[in-house]
């Protein structure tokens, strides 16, 4: 099986190394990668302006590709122009950090996923929790998106149509603290943001900046924050078609 991999951290990411790792097991794996980091910007896609593209090779990836664009553009690019083999699956992570609930609207780790399934391809996003007090341990986490991928290809999600997959993995200390892994759908509550004040009151015109307080969202049982606190690797399934077919 021929495997992209990409992310929205960068080609230097710790995570994009640990994904690769993992993909071995599956198949053959190709990174195409942005040269640098686009966190949170979404489904953004270069539009109006050159995108640059270099072909490198390393002892970390061997022949690979790097962009100036989006992850997205790394997807567009790698399925639809880059002479690489024919791809069945495309991996975007490790993302450095939880993916869950509504954060899927605005990761551009799962917007490289979400682009594998519009051009026909399946798509598996993969994130990692990370807390304050985490000790950076990539090879761990490795092999918790390899017991991830396993369940997942092992289920023919691949086979039948493209499917868009959201997972993440927990914040373990060791590979003995996992419970197992976990489908279920996406926590609705928002993260929890606190913004600036403006100086003397004046709110006609000022610059403001918003602090996000990742681990104050409500976990509410049964849905993907909490079993990920749980130590749970969460499987969430998801659609490319937003129509509300019951409003029709």
């Amino acid at each position: 099986m021929n495997l992209l991999i990409t992310n929205d951290d960068g080609v230097e990411a710790a995570g994009l190394f640990a994904l690769f790792n993992a993909a071995k097991r599956f198949g053959s794996p190709m990174v195409v990668a942005p040269k640098a980091c686009h966190s949170i910007k979404s489904h953004a896609v270069t539009m109006n302006q050159a995108i640059h593209v270099e072909r490198g090779r390393n002892q970390r990836f061997g022949t690979h590709y790097t962009c100036s664009g989006t992850p997205a553009d790394c997807v567009r690019l790698a399925l639809r122009h880059l002479p690489i083999e024919p791809v069945e699956v495309v991996l975007s992570g490790i993302n450095h950090g939880a993916n869950a609930g509504v954060d899927v609207f605005y990761s551009g780790t799962v917007a490289a996923a979400r682009e594998a399934v519009i051009l026909g391809r399946t798509g598996i996003a993969i994130s990692q929790l990370i807390r304050p007090s985490r000790s950076d341990n990539w090879d761990l986490t490795a092999e918790l998106a390899a017991r991830a991928l396993g369940e997942v290809l092992a289920h023919g999600d691949q086979e039948k149509s493209p499917r868009f997959i959201n997972i993440n993995l927990p914040d373990l200390q060791s590979i003995d603290e996992l419970k197992g892994i976990q489908r279920c759908p996406l926590t609705s509550e928002p993260l929890d943001t606190s913004f600036q004040s403006p100086p003397g009151g004046d709110t006609t015109r000022y610059e403001t900046n918003y602090t996000g307080r990742y681990f104050n969202r409500p976990a509410t049982p049964g849905q993907d924050f909490h079993y990920l606190l749980d130590n749970w690797i969460t499987v969430t399934p998801l659609l490319i078609d937003a129509t509300d077919h019951a409003a029709l």
